[in-house]
């Protein structure tokens, strides 16, 4: 396997296997300073992509071993399924329905993004003011990073875009190496242009749906032809190292944010021919639901456009991308200890939701439904010295929780009420005692006013709490037409029901079950300040034609 020729970076796909999560280790020497914070996350990956998590088909060696050096988090959620909401809720530690940025950014319909106007001092600005060193590589996509003072733009390389030192070096290169017709999107070279710079070489089931004119410019499913030296990722990674060994002597945050394994899907060899080939024949379509549930969802129609080898194709390529994304993160972890940071460093590791990945054939995150794929998210944390290695907790965690724990290690109250809390003490074993439950929200057709509350129009929820072994959801509206357009309430055993395919909302049986959730549901949202608990119905049954 070939060598890449930056950083003396080497491709080991597939050499390790993984590692059980053995005994806890002896604790090292309490640290003295406070803690430098590396907060690393994906998109949209799901739990149980990892090896350590149960993934039979790959190996992440370099997450499992985080994994085996601190605690492995089985039931982490985000509580919004889309980009935007859900990093805004770990920056700014609330909610959606309270941060109101309630889908991703756009400016035309006022949601430009999360702003001091919102009344939230985020994770990085506490930091910045306890004398953290504080940067930013990859994805933002909450906003502008300028419009909080300079707890961004005081790093030198500052930037509001992905990757501004790739576009520096290599975006004019690319252009030139891989020219593209904009009326096509397609190159001599047989290869197509999506929503990316990369140009992609389709497999036949979604280059057939893109001959045919029918797919959206983010379903490209494919192999990359650019080396994986020359990606953004890289250079983010390589970007983030720098960071850390310019302020190695000083507490510092820095937040590597990477892009895959979101769409676009494709992967360069080694490891589209070495990791995704092999796969595209043994990945498993699961989930039959009903149809009638499916329509209003963009990723469920786009998953009608190609046959079922073209929905293998991506579940392929998505499970080499988290393989890619494991090396690349495995740098980083290694810059660590070269630089003899590991053990003054939290590292947590994490995504900010979900992907449907293939289930009830649909591509991508855009369900409507409130699956739990869409929101059972990895969550690893290590800390050598005040987290034991080896451990693996089952309490069900949210992205709220993030923002109490970091500041809880860096010794800050906060001056404001968070609905989330600090996870160390499960960490530490001091405190077992946690919430049961976990929210779910999704809004849609959300428009906003200058002061960024909703405009009054017929904008959507589905609002839903889950205890592991049933999940119910309220929605704001609840007649034929809107459940149809929409999603209507739901009521889901998981426990006999794993691939959400029959709701018991209506089933008799389950009637005192559904009022006392629903009950439950509402005690939760009025705790947490909901800004529509007066609409929402005493019966969880009634027809709701509007708000």
């Amino acid at each position: 396997m070939k060598s890449c020729n930056r950083r003396d970076f080497i491709h080991g796909v597939g050499a390790g296997a993984a590692v059980a999560l053995a005994g806890p280790g002896a604790l090292a020497v309490p640290q003295q300073r406070r803690p430098n914070i590396l907060f690393i996350w994906t998109d949209e990956q799901n739990f149980g992509m990892l090896s350590c998590e149960g993934n039979q088909h790959i190996r992440t060696p370099n997450l499992d071993r985080l994994a085996r050096e601190g605690v492995l988090f089985r039931n982490s959620f985000c509580t919004y399924p889309s980009c935007s909401p859900s990093r805004a809720t770990v920056v700014t530690g609330a909610y959606a329905f309270n941060h109101r940025l309630c889908d991703n950014v756009h400016a035309e319909r006022g949601l430009e993004g999360v702003t001091p106007a919102d009344g939230y001092k985020l994770t990085q600005q506490y930091l910045q003011d306890a004398g953290y060193a504080i940067g930013h590589k990859g994805k933002w996509h909450a906003g502008k990073k300028s419009d909080w003072g300079r707890c961004f733009t005081a790093d030198p390389d500052f930037s509001e875009t992905y990757c501004p030192s790739w576009i520096r070096n290599y975006k004019q290169d690319l252009l030139e190496k891989y020219p593209w017709d904009p009326k096509t999107k397609t190159g001599s070279g047989g290869y197509v242009k999506g929503k990316s710079y990369y140009p992609t070489r389709l497999t036949d089931s979604w280059q057939s749906g893109f001959d045919a004119g029918t797919l959206p410019d983010w379903a490209m499913v494919g192999e990359l032809l650019v080396p994986p030296e020359q990606t953004m990722e890289f250079t983010i990674v390589d970007d983030t190292i720098d960071f850390i060994e310019k302020h190695k002597d000083k507490p510092w945050m820095v937040t590597l944010s990477l892009s895959p394994p979101h769409d676009p899907w494709h992967v360069p060899e080694p490891y589209f021919s070495e990791v995704a080939k092999p796969l595209m024949d043994k990945m498993q379509i699961v989930g039959n639901g009903d149809e009638r549930d499916q329509k209003s969802s963009l990723s469920w129609r786009v998953g009608q456009l190609v046959d079922e080898q073209g929905i293998k194709d991506y579940m392929a390529i998505y499970h080499a991308q988290v393989v890619m994304m494991d090396e690349f993160i495995g740098k980083v972890l290694d810059a660590l200890d070269q630089n003899g940071l590991k053990e003054d460093t939290l590292v947590v590791f994490t995504s900010d939701h979900g992907d449907m990945l293939g289930m009830h054939r649909n591509v991508g995150k855009i369900n409507n439904n409130l699956y739990n794929r869409l929101f059972h998210v990895p969550c690893i944390i290590r800390y050598p010295g005040k987290i034991k290695g080896g451990q693996v907790l089952d309490q069900s965690i949210m992205h709220t929780d993030f923002k109490p724990t970091f500041l809880d290690y860096a010794g800050i109250t906060p001056s404001e009420s968070l609905p989330g809390r600090s996870l160390r003490p499960l960490m530490e074993g001091t405190d077992m005692r946690w919430r049961d439950y976990h929210l779910l929200e999704k809004f849609m057709k959300v428009e906003r006013n200058p002061d960024h509350s909703f405009k009054k129009n017929d904008f959507y929820y589905a609002i839903g709490i889950e205890d592991g072994r049933y999940k119910y959801v309220y929605t704001r509206f609840n007649n034929p037409f809107m459940n149809r357009k929409y999603c209507g309430p739901r009521f889901i055993d998981l426990k006999n029901d794993p691939c959400e395919e029959h709701n018991l909302f209506e089933n008799e049986q389950y009637r005192d079950l559904v009022l006392a959730f629903h009950q439950r549901l509402g005690s939760v949202l009025e705790q947490n300040n909901f800004p529509f608990l007066e609409e929402v119905a005493s019966d969880p049954w009634a027809v709701r034609q509007d708000g």
